[in-house]
């Protein structure tokens, strides 16, 4: 008798644990499916993977647009605007006309060139707030690109 109720119990135990694990990876599933990227993500996903190589011919504070902090550049017969509010200032104070940028699709690293000087800049997103609590995922993205 008592081993005819140890079987049901376990078998009453491992189908709860089955439809445990089963209800588990459907919430799983439809959580993933509804994921969105954080604001600090989305940014970062929005210059990894832009491209851009020429030379700097605007360098601005749109007062007409939020103040944003951007950078127009003339690539080859079009202008193409950045904006560098994400970075710290210095980044953007460090620009001027006349330099070239460059910077490849899926970095976070940039060329920047002028007269005698030749060097690479990471963007580092540090104006966003909680940047740092995003390290991981901006290393994946380093050794990804």
């Amino acid at each position: 008798m008592k081993s005819k109720a140890s079987i049901v119990i376990i078998a009453i135990i491992l189908s709860t644990l089955g439809s445990l694990l089963i209800f588990n990876n459907i919430l799983n599933r439809r959580i993933n499916r509804f994921y969105q990227p954080s604001f600090f993500e989305h940014v970062v996903e929005d210059y990894y993977s832009v491209e851009y190589k020429g030379k700097v011919v605007n360098v601005y504070i749109d007062k007409s647009q939020h103040n944003f902090k951007k950078v127009d550049i003339l690539e080859v017969d079009q202008v193409k605007t950045i904006r560098w509010d994400y970075e710290k200032p210095d980044v953007f104070n460090f620009i001027t006309i006349g330099d070239s940028l460059i910077k490849k699709r899926n970095s976070l690293y940039f060329n920047l060139k002028r007269q005698e000087l030749d060097t690479i800049i990471e963007l580092k997103f540090e104006n966003i707030k909680g940047y740092d609590e995003h390290e991981d995922f901006l290393n994946t993205l380093k050794n990804d690109g």
